[in-house]
């Protein structure tokens, strides 16, 4: 082997664990389905793996991650931690896991304000301003909208036409209402 070789693989050994692009979310196994559904229609990179300690695999991360806890305390609310590229969202199952997920998202620079539409980095933002207080909705009956809100022919078709190919258009619209902290759709 010659020297350049020798150097060239040294060198990439020596920078450490790849950073993968975009978030990856770790979770438990339990979790792991909720939590595919939940980035589904995040856009951008993003992935969801599965550990059985997720914060402790979070970290050992080089990139942006989010470890999603449950706790059994309540439903909708939900506890961040973390900064930078690595955060953890302690919530209840199944609301407050997803309302924590979304919020994090958001502090990496994602935006949710349209079922069809949101707003992804071209690189995730390291997060600042983490909330360290317990957050859960402020209103605790329904939070949500009617579905005349969104202009009545993009619903109309995902909720009141039958078919496969509406579908997608119904679950854009419910995941629209959870990442927005909602639980009502009318």
């Amino acid at each position: 082997m010659t020297v350049r070789a020798l150097l060239l693989l040294l060198l990439l050994l020596a920078c450490g664990p790849a950073a993968e692009p975009g978030v990856t979310v770790v979770t438990t196994p339990a979790l792991e389905p909720l939590m595919t559904s939940s980035v589904e229609f995040v856009g951008g990179d993003r992935r969801v793996a599965t550990a059985a300690d997720p914060q402790l695999e979070a970290r050992a991360r080089a990139g942006f991650t989010i470890a999603v806890v449950a706790r059994d305390d309540c439903t909708e609310c939900y506890r961040l931690e973390g900064e930078g590229k690595h955060l953890t969202v302690h919530g209840g199952v199944p609301l407050g896991v997803q309302y924590g997920l979304a919020h994090a998202f958001e502090l990496y620079g994602y935006g949710f304000f349209h079922p069809w539409q949101g707003r992804v980095p071209k690189e995730p933002l390291e997060a600042s301003n983490v909330p360290t207080t317990e957050l859960a909705p402020e209103v605790d009956q329904r939070r949500g909208l009617h579905l005349h809100t969104l202009h009545p022919i993009e619903a109309y078709y995902d909720f009141w036409e039958n078919g496969e190919s509406n579908l997608e258009g119904a679950r854009r619209t419910v995941d629209f209402m959870v990442k927005n902290r909602g639980n009502y759709v009318q």
